[in-house]
């Protein structure tokens, strides 16, 4: 997809007329794996912005602690195949390369940004959880119409760590949900 303009100024005048003095960039998977503009975007207001970002597998861990010294919080991964995109999103990297990647990402001080749908996460989260770094969940986990519902215990995978501690939820997107 190509993601419409937004200039840093629109995202200036959006926090302004909410009140808020921070915010935080997500990098867009049409932007493939290439952080360049998140970046930029977040050294021109680099006391009140951060970003999430991508990176492949086998990206070094210098280049991984230069983008946290340039104000990347985390790294996005996606595990969700697509027929809409032939496979994952340009630029999206998987939960297999987050395996490859958290060694140097505990090194860096970033933490995964994880979306996929809610069976995948019950499918991974024991693997995730070994790796030793805050995870968060994105879209809320894409919680909707699904085989397992609110009293299936299968959910535990991922409520039990969400309880305990062990992952954050990001509330974000509602409309993927619905």
């Amino acid at each position: 997809y190509t993601p419409p303009e937004a200039p840093f100024e629109a995202h200036q005048e959006m926090l302004d007329t909410l009140g808020f003095a921070r915010g935080i960039f997500i990098q867009p998977s049409a932007y493939g794996d290439d952080p360049t503009c998140i970046l930029d975007a977040v050294a021109r207001a680099p006391d009140h912005r951060r970003a999430v970002g991508v990176a492949g597998p086998g990206t070094p861990t210098a280049t991984l602690i230069d983008y946290a010294a340039r104000g990347m919080a985390g790294l996005r991964f996606v595990e969700l195949i697509s027929a809409r995109y032939a496979g994952r999103p340009k630029g999206a990297s998987g939960f297999a390369e987050l395996m490859e990647l958290a060694p140097a990402m505990r090194e860096a001080g970033l933490q995964p940004h994880l979306f996929a749908k809610t069976e995948t996460f019950v499918e991974w989260m024991p693997q995730l959880l070994t790796l030793g770094i805050p995870l968060v969940i994105d879209h809320m986990a894409a919680a909707g119409p699904s085989d397992i519902r609110a009293n299936d215990p299968r959910l535990d995978a991922i409520l039990a760590p969400l309880r305990e501690g062990r992952l954050w939820m990001k509330l974000t997107v509602v409309r993927r949900s619905t």
